[in-house]
């Protein structure tokens, strides 16, 4: 049971998105990373702490993971190359969340919500939305998707392919949705008691770690923004994560289909096998 004043549990939903957004937001604004990586950690151990103190569990799932992810962030350990650089952060957070028993009596996420009716139209309408604005920012900007490409030996093209993306789509929906739609989200709600609010903030977050990926840049930022707000939408009308992981699902799927077009566009594919 929470003992802290709402006033308190305000301020610390409050401090932990500032921080959070922050420490996204100074790296592409072009500040030394010696100069906030330190203080912004040392915020969220604070936070984290006055959250455990006042016993606020969905606070403490939501700093817990802005300390893991960002002290994985900035450490020598941390995976440049993968596909995802919020895998490990996120299995950290659930070794912890699954081992202690009242954070794993408090997780937030385990519900699967409405599959159909409103909620099913709005999902597939959130995917009529977002394919063709995928397929528009591979076209029509300068980014370097067919990159992804090369990340495949010359010969892994055909089942293995297949496999891989399922695996990568499956996890990687998963992992974003939990994280954003599930921790950042449910966190804000109950904290603030504003709905609105905890789907901007999570959007906003979700949109700054696509600076860099697909989309990527700061028309990547915008659409992931927006696709961040419709899938919090979505996981409000739903009351789960099913629906929300199932959309991000079929479009993790579509960027893989848009690296080989627009390799295709290039003229790559033809002497792809001689690289």
């Amino acid at each position: 049971m929470s003992k802290s004043p709402g006033p308190i549990r305000r301020l610390l939903a409050l401090s932990i998105s500032v921080v959070s957004t922050g420490m996204l937001l100074l790296p592409l604004a072009g500040a030394g990373t010696e100069w906030f990586i330190i203080p912004g950690i040392a915020l969220g151990i604070m936070i984290l702490g006055a959250t455990i103190y006042f016993k606020e569990y969905l606070l403490i799932h939501l700093s817990l993971f802005f300390v893991l992810l960002f002290g994985w962030k900035h450490s020598p350990w941390w995976p440049d190359e993968l596909p995802t650089g919020l895998l490990i952060p996120f299995f950290s957070y659930l070794l912890l969340a699954f081992s202690i028993p009242s954070l794993r009596k408090s997780i937030p996420w385990l519900h699967r919500g409405l599959v159909g009716g409103r909620p099913l139209y709005a999902g597939l309408l959130i995917i009529l939305v977002s394919l063709p604005a995928l397929w528009a920012w591979t076209v029509y900007s300068e980014n370097v998707i067919e990159y992804y490409v090369y990340l495949f030996h010359p010969r892994i093209l055909y089942i293995e392919l297949v496999i891989f993306a399922l695996l990568f789509a499956a996890i990687n929906s998963v992992t974003q949705e939990v994280i954003f739609r599930g921790v950042y989200q449910n966190a804000l709600d109950e904290a603030l008691s504003n709905e609105r609010y905890a789907i901007v903030v999570q959007a906003i977050i979700f949109g700054l770690i696509h600076n860099v990926g697909v989309p990527s840049g700061p028309a990547g930022i915008g659409m992931a923004f927006i696709y961040g707000c419709m899938l919090g939408i979505l996981k409000s009308m739903s009351c789960g994560l099913l629906l929300p992981v199932a959309v991000h699902f079929v479009t993790d799927l579509f960027i893989f289909f848009l690296a080989f077009y627009k390799a295709w566009l290039l003229g790559l594919l033809d002497r792809f096998p001689l690289l």
